[in-house]
């Protein structure tokens, strides 16, 4: 017995404790010149399989100190032509591991294996542990291919690739490394106690720089038959191709023009007439500016806002918050010239000064399309005239805000816009159209008739209950507002206020005190004709507590939809 073939002290515990059957296996195995041990189950997720596999004692090994080989004496390298290596390792120490740089085509030695960049793979007789996972910090992860051609492979696989990781659930307790699991790079010879290459199996790595090298072990032997020695040929190989996903939009946005896209169809748009045309969703103006069709910019009822999360996280949007298009100051120097644009879209890059490019900011949008739908979007990528977007369709899912608002006798109205979502300033509520509703002590307006220039009215629900109204009921009239006597005794004089909103309160007599009606809701009909369900859950007549959903122009129900 040499010395390499004395059984470690973990092998010591290991054979205490096992069956006598495999007992007498690990003993052979550590007596003899080959690597002499039954192989554990080839169960599917398991881990290490085959010689010393009750050797528990690796992972200490791995972190280092003494157990760390030094000097470059061990590790080989032969070039084999076609740009394919064959590397030696000698570990045939059953204590200390050697570390390897692939792409440096160095032995390393790690101070702290564990925590250290300058290693991918390494090796202790049959174990090829990777840089990653529980073995390391370096992110390494290994695929494996059966039946595969190590000659013809060219390509990294897109997918499959994992990290070293704790003992899962098999019938040992190594650990799970990627060169030891679904059965291991070996095959184990009963018969000559030998290891053998597993036929057909390649690995790829992806090393701690993100690229990617095949790998096949196609020797555990040296020339004199001695184990513990790895030969493994390996190459550098393309990374996989670049995933396209589905809602990926590549277009040319001239920087002397404009690019009309159809986010509904997913397409360039041609529109004969973009101000009057439903058939565009988003324009790209110059190559910089982004408009919607809405506001200054379209007839449609687009519009735009920041999303809430990231991209792939978006399936569905609430209605409120929504900027649509107005004159937006022309990118570039003061001076520039005006441009009809989304202001929620106008920030989406960041420009360099020295190389004068454009790169998008990683953020995502939601996009109201021309006929009122909604759709996500996030800019990919910007290289010169180049674009690359995505988009897809997302659900309109309207949701239920509360509002607080104090409006005291003798104070000025405070105006709320539903589209916006809440309280908003007005220079001159007869002619705006930015707000929907005004609340004055014990009055409140639309943004219509006597009030205001839009097409404001309500409704009054009563007995009804917030959650289950869905739409405007069958046969119920809209209310404009109108001249009528001011709230206080006879003689206060008029005010522009709306009839069925009015009716909100009750009034005690004794105390003088008002209260909003219980299960009152009411319809209102928002400046831009869109549809607002608005219930007072509590007032005194000053501090308003105020319960709201906007459905969102175009639509007739505050039901989600899927788009």
């Amino acid at each position: 017995m040499n010395a390499l073939s004395h059984p470690s002290p973990s092998l010591r515990r290991a054979l205490a404790a096992a069956p006598l059957a495999l007992a007498l296996a690990l003993a052979l195995g550590a007596c003899g010149d080959d690597e002499r041990a039954s192989p554990s189950s080839d169960s599917a997720g398991g881990g290490d399989t085959g010689a010393d596999v009750t050797d528990t004692a690796q992972m200490p090994d791995l972190v280092g100190g003494d157990s760390v080989a030094t000097g470059t004496d061990l590790v080989t390298h032969a070039d084999r032509g076609a740009g394919v290596t064959a590397t030696t390792v000698d570990a045939s120490d059953a204590t200390a591991w050697v570390y390897l740089d692939l792409a440096g085509r160095a032995q390393v030695t790690p101070a702290d294996p564990t925590d250290d960049a300058t290693w991918d793979l390494a090796f202790q007789r049959f174990r090829i542990a990777a840089n990653g996972g529980v073995s390391g910090t370096g992110g390494v992860a290994v695929a494996i291919l059966d039946d595969a051609d190590f000659d013809a492979l060219t390509v990294a696989p897109a997918d499959g690739y994992r990290e070293d990781a704790a003992d899962g659930d098999d019938e040992d307790t190594d650990l799970d490394l990627g060169f030891l699991v679904d059965g291991g790079w070996y095959a184990y010879d009963a018969v000559n106690h030998t290891l053998a290459p597993r036929e057909g199996r390649v690995y790829v790595v992806r090393d701690r720089a993100g690229d990617h090298f095949k790998v096949r072990v196609v020797d555990y032997y040296d020339a004199a038959g001695s184990p513990g020695v790895v030969t493994f040929f390996w190459a550098p190989i393309d990374p996989p191709p670049a995933v396209v996903p589905d809602d990926q939009l590549d277009l040319t946005a001239p920087s002397a023009g404009v690019a009309w896209l159809d986010l509904s169809a997913g397409e360039i748009a041609t529109p004969s007439d973009p101000a009057t045309s439903p058939g565009w969703d988003l324009g790209i103006h110059g190559g910089v500016s982004l408009a919607t069709n809405g506001g200054t910019s379209g007839a449609g009822l687009g519009g735009a806002r920041l999303a809430d999360g990231a991209y792939d996280a978006l399936v569905a949007t609430d209605t409120v918050g929504f900027e649509v298009d107005a004159m937006l100051p022309l990118p570039g120097p003061p001076g520039s010239g005006e441009i009809s644009a989304n202001p929620a879209l106008a920030g989406w890059y960041d420009y360099d000064p020295s190389s004068h490019t454009l790169a998008p900011k990683a953020q995502a949008y939601v996009v109201r399309r021309a006929d009122g739908s909604y759709a996500k979007l996030a800019i990919v990528a910007v290289d010169g005239e180049a674009w690359s977007l995505r988009s897809a369709p997302l659900a309109r899912a309207p949701e239920a805000h509360t509002t607080s608002v104090s409006a005291p006798s003798g104070a000025d109205p405070v105006y709320l816009s539903f589209r916006a979502g809440g309280v908003v300033a007005v220079a001159d509520a007869a002619t705006s159209t930015a707000w929907d509703v005004a609340i004055s002590y014990l009055t409140l307006r639309t943004n219509g008739g006597t009030s205001g220039s839009g097409e404001g009215a309500a409704i009054r629900l009563a007995d009804a209950d917030f959650d289950a109204v869905d739409a405007v009921p069958a046969g119920a009239t809209w209310v404009e507002d109108a001249m009528a006597p001011r709230p206080g005794p006879p003689g206060s004089g008029e005010v522009s206020g709306n009839a069925a909103l009015g009716a909100w309160y009750d009034y005690d007599s004794t105390a003088h005190t008002v209260s909003a009606t219980a299960g009152v809701v009411f319809l209102v009909r928002a400046a831009d004709g869109s549809l607002v369900k608005l219930a007072i859950t509590s007032s005194d007549g000053t501090d308003y507590a105020l319960r709201w959903t906007y459905a969102g122009p175009g639509q007739t129900t505050f039901a989600p939809e899927t788009p």
